[in-house]
């Protein structure tokens, strides 16, 4: 009697000791289907990410383009594994007090210095310099303003009476503002907010292409409340009559919602995520109309 009533204790402790270690797994199981969905969210939406290293991105603010990183009040080339195992590398000799970045522009910014305009120029077996800048005079005041963080070019109209154009600008300034600046013969005659932080949240990054090009993502704007796109609305006669516009609503983009708690960096071309790995800005397609 002594001997069943043993053998069933036994039994009893490997049924409870199973039925703990089936519980451990699958709490463990629904953690790791949580970290991979989190994985899964962003390649999703992103794509792919790069192999992309560059030690002196972390823990400062930085600018992206094609070829270069604005940082630390100098410029790095961005490109293919330098000798210094980094996919960049700082260019000597070249610093700044700050950088105004040019939406609508050959130049892709405006490098102020001293309190003069400079914009990078890299000819083929020279050395990167600054020079100063001797485009449209409009772009220069603006840059040259405070707080400036960005200027993009929002219409251009012929002045026939002088011979000169009158311009529009949306100009992202650093207290999380847009504003639409107006020019007349060389001279801002008016600028005021026209995105505000109180309505869209503190907006980090503004992105604008004429609405001559027809484009259907035409803003882009960014900021601490999410992403703000235009969304396309489709009716039965817009879609029909090619001589009927479809009406686009400005509206945040709820699908980007899933990944902006862990964007550092986006602009129109590409997205940095909290653990500094580079994405093509995939997300967002600029579509022109011919």
């Amino acid at each position: 009697m002594k001997k069943v009533f043993i053998i069933i204790l036994i039994l009893i402790s490997l049924i409870m000791f199973n039925g703990c270690k089936s519980n451990n797994n699958s709490d463990y199981g629904k953690k790791e289907a949580k970290k991979d969905t989190k994985d899964n969210t962003i390649q999703e939406l992103l794509g792919e990410k790069y192999d992309f290293a560059c030690k002196d991105i972390k823990n400062t603010d930085f600018y992206l383009t094609y070829n270069y990183i604005y940082m630390n009040n100098s410029i790095y080339n961005k490109g293919p594994l330098y000798s210094n195992n980094q996919n960049c590398m700082k260019i000597s000799n070249v610093n700044y007090d700050r950088y105004v970045i040019l939406n609508s522009s050959p130049a892709d910014a405006i490098f102020i210095k001293n309190d003069k305009a400079y914009i990078l120029a890299q000819h083929e077996n020279q050395d990167a310099k600054l020079i100063e800048y001797e485009g449209m005079s409009e772009y220069k005041d603006i840059a040259l303003e405070d707080k400036v963080v960005s200027i993009s070019l929002e219409s251009s109209l012929f002045n026939e009476n002088n011979g000169t154009y009158n311009y529009k600008f949306y100009v992202l300034k650093s207290d999380g503002n847009v504003y639409l600046y107006e020019t007349r013969n060389h001279k801002v005659i008016k600028n005021e907010i026209i995105y505000s932080s109180e309505e869209y949240g503190k907006i980090e990054y503004f992105y604008y292409s004429s609405n001559d090009s027809k484009s259907i993502e035409n803003i882009i704007l960014f900021s601490n409340k999410g992403l703000f796109t235009n969304e396309i609305i489709k009716t039965a006669d817009c879609t029909k009559y090619a001589d009927i516009e479809c009406e686009k609503e400005f509206k945040i983009n709820k699908e980007f919602d899933r990944v902006k708690d862990q964007i550092i960096f986006f602009s129109k071309d590409y997205i940095v995520d909290n653990e500094y790995n580079l994405y093509s800005n995939n997300f967002i397609e600029i579509e022109y109309i011919p």
